[in-house]
């Protein structure tokens, strides 16, 4: 690490002598919607079921662990997002 100082010109450079790793951190947090909850959102809102709390009272039906209110919302968004774009296809220029 470097540390450059405000008022001169002087730099000083630390380094660690002690080894750590990430591993255990990664493990025992654990972000996000899990996949299988996502195919179950992903299929109701491919069969018609737009509404964040139709979504939630299915997933808690099929037995699966509901999302938060924003990780859904986010998802949903992301799922619009993705139906609305359309590709683009170039042919010779």
């Amino acid at each position: 690490m470097l540390l450059f100082e405000n008022t001169s010109q002087l730099v000083i450079m630390y380094k660690t002598e002690g080894e750590h790793n990430h591993d255990d951190c990664s493990s025992s947090r654990k972000n996000g919607i899990p996949t299988d909850v996502n195919n179950i959102i992903s299929d109701l809102h491919a069969s018609g079921i737009k509404k964040p709390k139709q979504i939630l009272r299915n997933v808690a039906e099929k037995g699966a662990q509901q999302p938060t209110m924003s990780q859904l919302n986010n998802y949903l968004k992301r799922l619009r997002k993705k139906a609305q774009t359309q590709p683009i296809v170039c042919v010779g220029w």
